[in-house]
């Protein structure tokens, strides 16, 4: 027995599955604002960890960006950093003892890379070397920066954008212009945010999220938008993101203190915490993932998690579901791979700097989901007539069945099992319907239309109760026969009501503990086990 208990330890792997997230605590419950119907959308997604003690100047990261060189650049409220791959750098600013707070960064098309700090104004780096602008120097109205934003045309001219505390600001030809609400049409002094529209006519359209509404200005003309004139849900404008539907129509995306917003056709949609799976109107930022495939999510950063918006689906992404170090995430980034696949980037306040991969496996277990046991020794998908999948798992202290959104534990007390750690679960399709058999450490199960029967040493010809895994074959007369590795008593045949045992006295078995099992086809149609 000692033997058979370390050879379930050397099975015992702990569940993965790509992609989405579901949330679970208890053994058999469901939970209709997240319920996935697919089951292989179950799964912690695995969100690698930045913090302070991988070498980032604080757990607060509020912007994050990527140079030319590829190396990722984020701003803390202590500093800026880079990681080239290998170790993270801090960078402080020049005039740290004024402001070492980064609220923005951006890395322009001479390969400079641009500061925004909190009260210490705008430093410039480039190949070593920094420049700093600020209201004393006169070149800015105010030393908080915002938003950071380059505007490159067709024939290659630069124009920096500033969103400040004190009005909108351009840096263009060595020229520094302020727009606020007395010289242009904006409706509020304290620009948040930034966004620049460029169409296939290389026309451009630059938004201004503004503490008191949205700002359009195009060949020369300024547009409100506000909650009074608009879909707006709130006149806080907090982030920018334009993407494009499956029509190639342009949609615009405004993140504010008060839900998203969707400028589509010249139509608005408001999404909020009451009206859609969002779990907080204050949204932070937006980006936009490209997966493999070409498939488009939006991603939503808000104060209780991420969310991601694809195929009119909501999924919140936050520390009760994934390992994510907190739920207030500041910052928000889209990048690929160089095989193209998708990574997304989450700065959190207080939490660090998370980090996901597409492609890459995540886990669920006792703690994140319905199993019972993250001893999981072997898995079933099944497919009723209505075309319902369900997923079943064999582990050591019973079966889980996933199905509908629900977990379901079946074990020694709620249902026919003579042992509670099952080995094996096999399903055997029949024209009246599926039968479900599983093998345990005390003896075999049948389960058929919700009925259970069991099968031992005692009540039957079983060689032996302890099941080690199964295998449904056909005899030549298409009748349906099923095979059984026992431990201590080789290997069992159940066909048509009746038992053939096999072992080393009376068969070629060279021993009695039978571990796997695999029938293979020949080519002249004959079945080998």
């Amino acid at each position: 027995m000692q033997r058979f208990i370390s050879f379930l330890l050397f099975l015992t792997l702990q569940i993965s599955i790509t992609s989405h997230s579901y949330a679970t605590q208890n053994t058999s419950f469901q939970s209709p604002e997240t319920a996935v119907e697919d089951f292989a959308e179950l799964g912690k997604p695995n969100f690698q960890v930045y913090a302070e003690n991988e070498g980032l100047p604080s757990n607060n990261v509020l912007a994050i960006a990527f140079d030319k060189k590829g190396y990722l650049w984020i701003g803390t409220i202590n500093g800026a950093a880079y990681y080239d791959g290998r170790k993270w750098t801090t960078v402080n600013m020049p005039n740290r003892r004024k402001s070492n707070y980064v609220s923005a960064i951006l890395a322009t098309s001479d390969n400079s890379v641009w500061f925004g700090t909190l009260g210490g104004g705008l430093h410039c780096l480039k190949n070593g070397k920094w420049t700093t602008y600020d209201k004393e120097s006169r070149t800015l109205p105010n030393n908080t920066i915002k938003h950071i934003l380059e505007s490159v045309s067709a024939d290659g001219q630069s124009t920096i954008w500033l969103g400040t505390g004190l009005g909108l600001v351009k840096y263009q030809d060595g020229k520094w212009t302020t727009l606020d609400t007395k010289n242009s049409g904006l409706p509020h002094n304290a620009v948040e945010c930034l966004l620049e529209s460029v169409e296939t006519d290389n026309k451009r359209t630059l938004w201004v999220g503004t503490g008191e509404g949205l700002a359009k200005y195009q060949d020369g003309k300024w547009t409100t938008f506000n909650t009074k004139n608009s879909g707006l849900p709130n006149d806080g404008i907090e982030f920018l993101l334009e993407s494009v539907n499956k029509n190639n129509q342009r949609t615009l995306w405004v993140a504010t203190d008060g839900g998203l917003a969707k400028y589509e056709d010249g139509q608005w949609a408001s999404f909020n915490s009451k009206n859609s799976g969002l779990p907080s109107d204050y949204i932070m930022g937006l980006a936009e993932s490209v997966e493999t495939g070409g498939k488009r999510a939006l991603l939503i950063a808000t104060l209780a998690g991420l969310v991601k918006y694809q195929d009119n689906k909501w999924t919140v992404f936050d520390t009760k579901n994934s390992n994510f170090p907190n739920n207030n995430i500041e910052s928000l980034l889209a990048n690929k791979t160089v095989e193209g696949k998708s990574i997304v980037w989450l700065g959190t306040y207080g939490g660090g700097l998370a980090r996901y991969q597409e492609g890459q496996w995540t886990s669920f277990n006792t703690k994140n989901s319905g199993l019972v046991s993250n001893n999981a020794f072997s898995f079933l998908e099944s497919k009723n007539s209505n075309g319902q999948h369900a997923l079943w798992i064999a582990t050591q202290n019973g079966l889980v069945r996933y199905e509908k959104g629900k977990w379901t534990t079946f074990n020694i007390k709620n249902a026919a099992l003579l042992g509670d750690s099952v080995t094996k679960v096999l399903e055997q399709k029949t024209p009246s319907g599926s039968i479900f058999w599983v093998g345990t450490n005390a003896g075999l199960a049948k389960y058929e239309n919700e009925k259970w029967t069991v099968f031992n040493s005692k009540n039957s010809k079983l060689p032996s109760d302890t099941i080690m895994t199964m295998v449904e074959s056909k005899a030549s007369n298409g009748h349906f026969a099923l095979w059984i590795a026992t431990f201590f008593g080789g290997l069992a045949k159940y066909e048509d009501g009746i038992w053939t045992s096999f072992n080393t006295k009376n068969s070629a078995l060279p021993s009695n503990n039978v571990y796997s099992l695999l029938e293979t086809i020949r080519e002249d149609g004959k079945a080998i086990l």
